[in-house]
């Protein structure tokens, strides 16, 4: 005989999933964004997160290397951020 699903059940779980959503993402300490930069081979300040857009973190170096994108991309995605990459800045005189 088969096993019928409580319904209640899959509503609580249906709840959770919908409530994970909407959590507020968290400021990571400047030690934790070293220890990231470490990791993926980066230079001190190259991983920014801007208090105002806190889903996002910003990667600030010239010409990454994929393998440092890939990196820093991973750490991103497991910690529900966004990432921008930020690789040439173009200086002009006024």
């Amino acid at each position: 005989m088969p096993r019928r699903t409580n319904i209640s059940t899959l509503a609580v779980g249906a709840v959770i999933l919908s409530l994970s959503a909407c959590v507020t993402p968290r400021m990571y300490s400047k030690v934790e964004l070293s220890t990231v930069e470490q990791s993926c081979g980066l230079s001190a300040g190259e991983l920014v997160q801007d208090e105002e857009l806190k889903k996002v973190v910003v990667l600030f170096r010239v010409a990454p290397s994929p393998a440092e994108r890939s990196c820093v991309t991973k750490w991103a995605h497991k910690n529900h951020l966004h990432l921008a990459v930020i690789d040439a800045v173009n200086w002009t005189d006024k």
